[in-house]
């Protein structure tokens, strides 16, 4: 229980400090609307309750029971080919952590879709990813 409020401190503290730095722009065929708070949030979420199986490098580990998958990389783009980031998040949001999903918060899942959107080369600098972005953003 303690290790869960540390780790909510983590996160508050990286998303205030990130308020201030912005995304990077990768061109317009790319853009992804959300702020660096969001991605630190992400990142801080992700650290927490997903690098456990999907390594820090979201290289995901095939020798675990079951084998967690690569969250970037070609693999990852061939299964989200033609999917959206709401697809991405509806899964992440019902399925994970794996054996707890929907524990997490709303804001939470969507930081971490953006975290893991971030990884796979869609930045922006902007408002947050939200509900209305979601369905919008094309995944590579």
């Amino acid at each position: 229980m303690l290790r869960f409020y540390v780790g909510l401190i983590i996160a508050a503290a990286l998303a205030v400090a990130a308020l201030s730095v912005p995304a990077r722009t990768l061109g317009a065929d790319r853009q992804v609307a959300y702020t660096g708070g969001q991605l630190a949030m992400g990142q801080a979420t992700f650290t927490q309750y997903c690098a456990f199986c999907h390594l820090a490098t979201l290289a995901g580990n095939p020798s675990s029971t079951p084998p967690r998958p690569p969250l970037t990389g070609p693999r990852w783009a061939a299964h989200w080919q033609n999917k959206t980031a709401a697809d991405l998040f509806a899964y992440l949001s019902k399925n994970m952590p794996y054996g707890r999903g929907g524990t997490l918060s709303h804001d939470q899942y969507l930081a971490v879709t953006a975290y893991i959107l971030q990884k796979n080369g869609l930045d922006s600098d902007g408002p947050l990813l939200d509900d209305k972005r979601l369905p919008t953003v094309q995944l590579p």
